[in-house]
């Protein structure tokens, strides 16, 4: 909007300099447009300029035929009685293209500095947003560099701590079968029990077939407590292999486009102990693409809302010009 503001102005201030040369009016009518409330003129006239005569409906750069509201009639009748036909009007024309004319030079002065200003407020309200939330975007994008750091180096040995010691150092992935992406990872049981609802209310609701993995493989199934509203977890007895986590986590890959054979060629690469370590963090990498694709997804949310604005005032525009509504 800023740009198409000042855009306007540099185009149609130069016409208040055009030299002028006497021309004449041949035709000039009055009519209504598709709306009651809308009227606008419409103009001949002829002028000669370095002895080649020319003719030109402009009477305005920026509003040829003075399209205007009916508050604004009185202009409009104006015109049409003080320029009747085969009077003589004075034509302001482009030296550099002389046919290019006008009858009334200059720019909508108040019109263009309306759309700047309101370019501008969005523009900082924009600004604003972007300095308010700025804390989310860069830990967003400190996590998507931290995750491809991990992709690069070898996953660090880790002691893996049988199911009655201490669980709070283990990480966790849910299987969730009736999902169309059935694995997601927790790197530890704090964010866990953050989705589980013990930090207030649950994030989601679970099926019974859905299962928590913790980073030995022990296999815990989800319990509700209606009088907490949250849910706990406990144990299955089960013990699942990393080749059976594996398989979904490839048929999780595919389905978001990760690359599945680097999964496990970097699956296969990792010690026995830590395979299933190592797929919980393949799950939680984002794809390749994860940083642009988020990065166009802010860029939507801003944008958008400007080019509808500004599309409307252009639909508005055009609108006005050819039908005169």
């Amino acid at each position: 909007m800023i740009l198409y503001g000042i855009t306007s102005l540099h185009r149609d201030r130069p016409s208040l300099k055009w030299p002028i040369v006497r021309g004449v009016m041949m035709q000039v009518e009055r009519h209504h447009g598709r709306s009651s409330s809308f009227y606008y003129v419409q103009a001949t006239y002829s002028y000669i300029v370095n002895g080649t005569r020319y003719v030109s409906h402009q009477i305005r750069l920026w509003n040829p035929d003075l399209s205007r509201h009916l508050s604004e009639d009185v202009s409009v009748n104006y015109f049409a009685e003080t320029h009747p036909a085969n009077s003589t009007v004075g034509v302001y024309y482009d030296p550099r293209n002389p046919e290019n004319a006008v009858l009334i030079p200059g720019a909508d002065e108040y019109g263009c500095k309306i759309l700047i200003r309101a370019g501008g407020i969005c523009g900082f309200l924009v600004i604003l947003l972007l300095i308010w939330r700025r804390k989310d975007y860069l830990r967003l994008f400190a996590r998507r560099r931290d995750d491809a750091a991990k992709m690069r180096e070898p996953a660090p040995a880790k002691e893996i701590k049988p199911l009655n010691s201490d669980i709070s150092s283990q990480s966790f992935i849910s299987y969730e079968p009736a999902c169309k992406r059935k694995l997601n990872c927790f790197p530890d049981k704090e964010c866990l029990l953050e989705v589980l609802g013990h930090d207030g209310k649950k994030l989601q609701d679970w099926e019974p077939d859905d299962r928590v993995v913790d980073s030995s493989g022990h296999v815990y199934r989800l319990v509700y407590r209606p009088q907490n509203k949250w849910y706990d977890i406990e144990p299955t007895g089960e013990t699942w292999d990393y080749p059976k986590l594996l398989e979904l986590a490839v048929e999780d890959a595919q389905t978001i486009n990760k690359d599945s054979k680097a999964m496990r060629d970097r699956v296969d690469r990792a010690p026995d102990a830590e395979k299933i370590t190592v797929i919980m963090q393949c799950v939680d990498d984002p794809p390749a693409t994860a940083r642009w694709v988020m990065i166009g997804f802010f860029l939507f949310l801003i944008l958008i809302p400007l080019a509808v604005f500004f599309g409307a005032y252009l639909l508005y525009v055009w609108l006005q010009k050819w039908f005169h509504f």
